[in-house]
Protein backbone atom coordinates (compact mmCIF):
# COMPACT_ATOMS: atom_id res chain seq x y z
CA UNK A 1 0.00 0.00 0.00
CA UNK A 2 1.13 3.56 -0.66
CA UNK A 3 1.94 5.72 2.37
CA UNK A 4 -0.66 8.31 1.33
CA UNK A 5 -3.54 5.85 0.95
CA UNK A 6 -6.49 6.92 3.09
CA UNK A 7 -7.10 4.56 5.98
CA UNK A 8 -10.63 3.28 6.62
CA UNK A 9 -11.97 3.15 10.15
CA UNK A 10 -12.69 -0.44 11.23
CA UNK A 11 -10.50 -1.96 8.49
CA UNK A 12 -7.68 -4.38 9.29
CA UNK A 13 -4.28 -3.96 7.62
CA UNK A 14 -1.30 -6.28 7.68
CA UNK A 15 2.24 -5.10 8.26
CA UNK A 16 5.45 -6.80 7.17
CA UNK A 17 9.03 -5.68 7.54
CA UNK A 18 11.85 -5.89 5.02
CA UNK A 19 15.50 -6.25 6.07
CA UNK A 20 18.24 -6.35 3.41
CA UNK A 21 15.67 -7.11 0.73
CA UNK A 22 14.15 -10.01 2.66
CA UNK A 23 10.47 -9.58 3.60
CA UNK A 24 9.04 -11.26 6.66
CA UNK A 25 6.73 -14.22 6.15
CA UNK A 26 4.49 -13.37 9.06
CA UNK A 27 2.22 -10.35 8.99
CA UNK A 28 1.07 -8.29 11.98
CA UNK A 29 -2.63 -7.46 11.86
CA UNK A 30 -3.51 -3.84 12.70
CA UNK A 31 -7.14 -2.77 13.02
CA UNK A 32 -7.65 0.97 12.56
CA UNK A 33 -10.15 3.02 14.56
CA UNK A 34 -10.36 6.64 13.46
CA UNK A 35 -11.69 9.06 16.07
CA UNK A 36 -12.80 12.52 14.99
CA UNK A 37 -13.99 15.51 17.00
CA UNK A 38 -16.68 17.82 15.66
CA UNK A 39 -15.83 21.47 15.17
CA UNK A 40 -17.32 24.01 17.58
CA UNK A 41 -20.48 25.85 16.50
CA UNK A 42 -21.81 29.37 16.90
CA UNK A 43 -22.14 32.71 15.12
CA UNK A 44 -19.69 32.96 12.25
CA UNK A 45 -19.73 36.75 12.47
CA UNK A 46 -19.39 38.29 15.92
CA UNK A 47 -19.44 41.98 16.83
CA UNK A 48 -17.54 43.12 19.91
CA UNK A 49 -18.33 46.61 21.22
CA UNK A 50 -15.71 48.26 23.43
CA UNK A 51 -14.65 51.76 24.42
CA UNK A 52 -11.02 51.06 23.49
CA UNK A 53 -10.03 48.86 20.52
CA UNK A 54 -7.31 47.18 22.57
CA UNK A 55 -9.92 45.91 25.03
CA UNK A 56 -11.31 43.43 22.47
CA UNK A 57 -9.50 40.10 22.86
CA UNK A 58 -9.83 36.48 21.82
CA UNK A 59 -11.60 35.83 25.13
CA UNK A 60 -14.53 37.95 23.85
CA UNK A 61 -15.27 35.51 21.02
CA UNK A 62 -17.69 32.72 21.87
CA UNK A 63 -18.44 29.30 20.38
CA UNK A 64 -20.52 26.34 21.49
CA UNK A 65 -18.23 23.50 22.48
CA UNK A 66 -18.07 20.66 24.99
CA UNK A 67 -14.29 20.30 24.85
CA UNK A 68 -11.35 22.63 25.35
CA UNK A 69 -11.45 25.52 22.86
CA UNK A 70 -8.28 26.80 21.18
CA UNK A 71 -8.06 29.73 18.74
CA UNK A 72 -5.77 30.15 15.72
CA UNK A 73 -5.22 32.83 13.09
CA UNK A 74 -5.28 30.47 10.09
CA UNK A 75 -7.10 27.31 9.09
CA UNK A 76 -3.70 25.70 8.44
CA UNK A 77 -2.50 26.42 11.98
CA UNK A 78 -5.77 25.02 13.34
CA UNK A 79 -5.38 21.84 11.29
CA UNK A 80 -1.79 21.34 12.40
CA UNK A 81 -2.38 22.52 15.98
CA UNK A 82 0.39 25.11 15.64
CA UNK A 83 0.72 28.69 16.93
CA UNK A 84 -2.35 28.79 19.22
CA UNK A 85 -3.47 32.24 20.37
CA UNK A 86 -3.56 33.27 24.01
CA UNK A 87 -6.83 34.49 25.49
CA UNK A 88 -5.50 38.06 25.76
CA UNK A 89 -4.62 38.34 22.05
CA UNK A 90 -6.06 41.66 20.80
CA UNK A 91 -8.64 41.21 18.05
CA UNK A 92 -8.18 42.88 14.67
CA UNK A 93 -11.52 44.02 13.26
CA UNK A 94 -12.52 42.18 10.08
CA UNK A 95 -10.13 39.29 10.74
CA UNK A 96 -11.26 35.66 10.66
CA UNK A 97 -10.12 33.44 13.53
CA UNK A 98 -10.41 29.67 13.79
CA UNK A 99 -11.64 27.80 16.87
CA UNK A 100 -11.02 24.12 17.54
CA UNK A 101 -12.19 21.94 20.37
CA UNK A 102 -10.25 19.08 21.90
CA UNK A 103 -12.00 16.08 23.43
CA UNK A 104 -10.04 13.15 24.89
CA UNK A 105 -6.88 14.40 23.22
CA UNK A 106 -8.44 14.62 19.76
CA UNK A 107 -8.55 18.14 18.27
CA UNK A 108 -11.12 19.15 15.67
CA UNK A 109 -10.61 21.20 12.55
CA UNK A 110 -10.97 24.98 12.85
CA UNK A 111 -14.35 26.73 12.88
CA UNK A 112 -14.14 30.15 11.18
CA UNK A 113 -15.37 33.20 13.11
CA UNK A 114 -15.00 36.73 11.73
CA UNK A 115 -14.65 39.41 14.41
CA UNK A 116 -15.91 42.97 14.00
CA UNK A 117 -14.69 45.39 16.65
CA UNK A 118 -16.93 48.41 17.19
CA UNK A 119 -16.01 51.35 19.35
CA UNK A 120 -18.89 52.25 21.64
CA UNK A 121 -19.69 55.63 23.05
CA UNK A 122 -18.03 56.48 26.32
CA UNK A 123 -19.78 58.41 29.05
CA UNK A 124 -20.12 62.17 28.90
CA UNK A 125 -17.58 63.73 31.22
CA UNK A 126 -19.26 64.37 34.57
CA UNK A 127 -17.21 67.55 35.02
CA UNK A 128 -18.43 68.96 31.70
CA UNK A 129 -22.06 67.81 31.80
CA UNK A 130 -24.82 69.23 34.00
CA UNK A 131 -28.60 69.20 34.27
CA UNK A 132 -31.23 70.76 36.53
CA UNK A 133 -33.64 70.74 38.25
CA UNK A 134 -34.14 67.22 39.52
CA UNK A 135 -36.92 66.58 40.50
CA UNK A 136 -38.43 68.58 37.65
CA UNK A 137 -41.94 69.98 37.27
CA UNK A 138 -41.87 71.34 33.73
CA UNK A 139 -38.58 72.04 31.96
CA UNK A 140 -35.31 70.15 32.34
CA UNK A 141 -32.17 72.06 31.34
CA UNK A 142 -29.07 70.23 30.13
CA UNK A 143 -25.65 71.55 29.14
CA UNK A 144 -22.35 70.08 27.99
CA UNK A 145 -19.08 71.65 26.88
CA UNK A 146 -19.45 69.90 23.51
CA UNK A 147 -22.25 69.31 21.05
CA UNK A 148 -25.37 67.47 22.28
CA UNK A 149 -26.72 65.65 19.24
CA UNK A 150 -29.97 64.24 20.60
CA UNK A 151 -31.98 63.37 23.70
CA UNK A 152 -34.23 60.36 24.27
CA UNK A 153 -36.61 59.99 27.21
CA UNK A 154 -37.82 56.59 28.43
CA UNK A 155 -40.28 55.65 31.15
CA UNK A 156 -39.26 53.26 33.88
CA UNK A 157 -40.36 50.18 31.87
CA UNK A 158 -38.18 51.13 28.92
CA UNK A 159 -40.76 52.69 26.57
CA UNK A 160 -39.55 55.70 24.62
CA UNK A 161 -41.82 58.65 25.33
CA UNK A 162 -39.86 61.47 23.73
CA UNK A 163 -36.99 62.06 21.32
CA UNK A 164 -35.46 65.43 20.45
CA UNK A 165 -32.70 66.33 18.00
CA UNK A 166 -30.46 69.07 19.40
CA UNK A 167 -27.24 70.04 17.63
CA UNK A 168 -25.93 72.45 20.28
CA UNK A 169 -24.27 72.29 23.69
CA UNK A 170 -27.22 73.52 25.78
CA UNK A 171 -30.87 72.62 25.56
CA UNK A 172 -34.14 72.21 27.45
CA UNK A 173 -36.62 69.36 27.54
CA UNK A 174 -40.27 70.15 28.19
CA UNK A 175 -41.54 67.37 30.46
CA UNK A 176 -44.72 69.15 31.51
CA UNK A 177 -46.96 66.78 29.57
CA UNK A 178 -45.46 63.64 31.11
CA UNK A 179 -47.07 61.85 34.03
CA UNK A 180 -45.42 62.03 37.41
CA UNK A 181 -42.82 59.33 37.89
CA UNK A 182 -39.22 58.36 37.20
CA UNK A 183 -37.75 58.69 33.70
CA UNK A 184 -34.46 57.78 32.08
CA UNK A 185 -33.03 60.52 29.89
CA UNK A 186 -30.36 59.42 27.42
CA UNK A 187 -28.17 62.32 26.32
CA UNK A 188 -26.04 61.66 23.23
CA UNK A 189 -23.06 63.67 22.11
CA UNK A 190 -21.00 63.29 18.96
CA UNK A 191 -18.75 60.64 20.52
CA UNK A 192 -20.20 59.91 23.95
CA UNK A 193 -23.49 59.37 25.76
CA UNK A 194 -24.92 59.37 29.25
CA UNK A 195 -28.17 58.15 30.77
CA UNK A 196 -29.53 60.02 33.77
CA UNK A 197 -32.48 59.30 36.04
CA UNK A 198 -34.93 62.18 36.40
CA UNK A 199 -37.96 62.38 38.68
CA UNK A 200 -40.97 64.17 37.20
CA UNK A 201 -43.27 65.72 39.81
Amino acid sequence: LNDDMEAVSGATYYAAQIIDGCESVGRTAVTVEITSTDMPAGDQTQEITVDNAEEATIADLGVDATGTVTWYTTAEDAEEGENPLSSDTVLVSGTTYYATQTIDGCESLGYAVTATVTLGNGDLSAASFSYHPNPVKDVLTLSYDRNISSIEVYNIVGQQVMVKMIGQNETTVDMSQLSAGTYLVKVMGDSASKTIKVVKQ
